[in-house]
């Protein structure tokens, strides 16, 4: 199988050295590197000014991260379009531009604790999206949207790399930014611009009777969960960003 691990992230700060999105990729790329040297990894970065070196099998590749028509207004000019919409337009791209047969996608907050080969081998070369299921329970059961997907660590193969994912993501995220605004309070409203381009490939797969699938509980994991499950099995842990500084050594902030 050729696989490959992507990165995607969009630079804000007026140094690479700021933004925290870097700091937390430093760190996700040195534990990778414990326990697996070879396989490639493609960091996208935007803006294009960005052109750094990360070392032997680190591809970064800059981009021009402009906003596109026809999003929703408030969502693109608070900057989610911004933010988001790359994530899965960059995994997609990674697969046909290369020609591979499986990509990780990782969000840079996430630790290696093992090989992801393990990852591929059990996961990979499927007709499935395989993935985490989201944890903002109370969104997703007023949008009727469980178990959704959290995207900050997905699976995805080459026959499933489509365009189509796109165009429905474009659909979806004006669609339920509208459809649930009363549903909601005032935050999770705001959560929910967050969580609309990920929930909107559970929707999609959902729509192709194809749905989601979540990797082993004890496999990979989300938040803190290490601290109080079992880890004899750990790969791979997406601790989100507010968890930094209780996760990642002092010496990458």
């Amino acid at each position: 199988m050729k696989n490959a691990i992507v990165y995607s992230f969009h630079v804000r700060e007026s140094s690479l050295l700021l933004n925290r999105c870097y700091k937390q990729l430093m760190y996700s790329l040195y534990t990778l590197r414990k326990y697996n040297t070879s396989i490639p990894v493609y960091v996208y970065i935007a803006p294009i000014k960005y052109k750094i070196d990360l070392g032997k099998n680190i591809n970064v590749i800059t981009f021009d991260n402009k906003n596109q028509d026809g999003w929703p207004q408030q969502w693109t000019e608070l900057g989610f379009q911004e933010f988001l919409r790359h994530r899965w337009e960059n995994a997609i791209k990674t697969i046909k531009d290369y020609d591979l047969d499986n990509i990780l996608y990782l969000d840079t907050d996430t630790v290696f604790y093992d090989d992801v080969n393990k990852l591929f081998t059990k996961y990979g070369n499927t007709n499935n999206i395989w993935a985490k299921p989201d944890n903002s329970y109370e969104i997703m059961n007023k949008i009727y949207c469980s178990p959704g997907i959290n995207d900050g660590q997905f699976i995805m193969s080459k026959q499933l790399a489509k365009q189509e994912i796109l165009d429905h993501m474009k659909f979806y995220v004006d669609h339920t930014l509208n459809v649930n605004k009363s549903r909601l309070n005032n935050e999770e409203y705001m959560n929910l611009h967050w969580l609309s381009t990920q929930y909107a490939v559970f929707d999609y797969f959902k729509d192709k009777e194809n749905p989601v699938m979540h990797f082993d509980e004890n496999e990979v994991m989300l938040h803190l969960e290490p601290l109080y499950k079992d880890t004899s099995c750990l790969i791979l842990q997406h601790y989100f960003s507010g968890n930094f500084k209780n996760v990642v050594p002092k010496e990458f902030w």
